[in-house]
């Protein structure tokens, strides 16, 4: 059996990353989160729970103990508009503590899942996590 950790699955990417990964019967899915997240989102997965914080390197060193594979589906993502070089500097922080935890697990493999091509382009040009796709996504 296949322990395989999702960072992140209470948002979009990572509740389908998720799915994918509690559907096949090889493997069990380890949901790995924050004290507040709202599991509610997630209530349709069967999963395993740890707490961790991408801010705390030695939570996620104890939340990967044990897990063959991991994936970072929560990432920063600002909030609020702050000054570029803030947003930067705690993105690369909390990717470092990430890439750090994982270096010191025993972890197989390591995947980092993300990016803008997830939301759709909006008419107000604001995207969010409840736009979807009704198609596959084209490059343009």
């Amino acid at each position: 059996m296949n322990r395989i950790g999702v960072i992140g699955a209470t948002g979009m990417i990572g509740h389908h990353t998720a799915k994918v990964i509690a559907d096949n019967p090889e493997n069990q899915l380890v949901v790995i989160h924050r004290k507040t997240s709202d599991l509610t989102t997630i209530s349709d997965l069967d999963f395993d729970s740890r707490i961790a914080d991408l801010n705390d390197v030695d939570s996620l060193r104890k939340s990967l103990k044990g897990l063959d594979y991991v994936l970072n589906c929560g990432a920063y993502y600002p909030s609020t508009p702050k000054p570029l070089q803030e947003e930067v500097k705690k993105a690369e922080h909390q990717m470092n503590n990430f890439v750090d935890a994982v270096k010191e697990s025993g972890v197989k493999k390591a995947l980092y899942l993300g990016g803008a091509i997830a939301i759709p382009k909006s008419k107000n040009r604001i995207g969010d996590e409840t736009k979807i796709y009704n198609t596959s996504p084209t490059n343009k």
